[in-house]
């Protein structure tokens, strides 16, 4: 009985054809749309923030406060275009890796689900 086990473990590989399955396309659909509102979410919510400090330390009528707040602005903002960006840099991490060539036709509808969720084709 084990040894039946064992035979069929060496005919199936884990992760083989994953992205052909739905239910991994679906998933990955929802961490799609989670990065796509993300990517205008964050740069919105640190204009809107950074905006709220500028006009408190502008009310305080302090240098120091606005210069502060000022330089809290240019951090977020940077780090609001990372986010922004983000599937950008992976697609380009990910084009850079000689080894992605190999498996990339495997892993499309996988990719494409998560950096595109609204062009995602998920097969019933």
């Amino acid at each position: 009985m084990l040894e039946n086990f064992f035979l069929l473990l060496d005919d199936t590989h884990i992760g083989d054809n994953v992205c052909s399955e739905s239910n991994v396309l679906k998933a990955l659909q929802v961490v799609g749309y989670i990065i796509f509102i993300a990517k205008f979410a964050v740069p919105l919510i640190i204009m809107v923030v950074g905006s709220v400090d500028i006009a408190k330390s502008i009310m305080d009528g302090t240098q120091e406060a606005v210069s502060k707040h000022v330089k809290a602005i240019a951090l977020r903002l940077v780090l609001g275009v990372f986010i922004f960006f983000i599937p950008s840099i992976i697609n380009v991490i990910l084009a850079a890796t000689p080894q992605f060539d190999d498996i990339n036709g495997e892993y499309t509808s996988c990719k494409d689900c998560m950096l595109t969720p609204f062009e995602c084709e998920i097969p019933d």
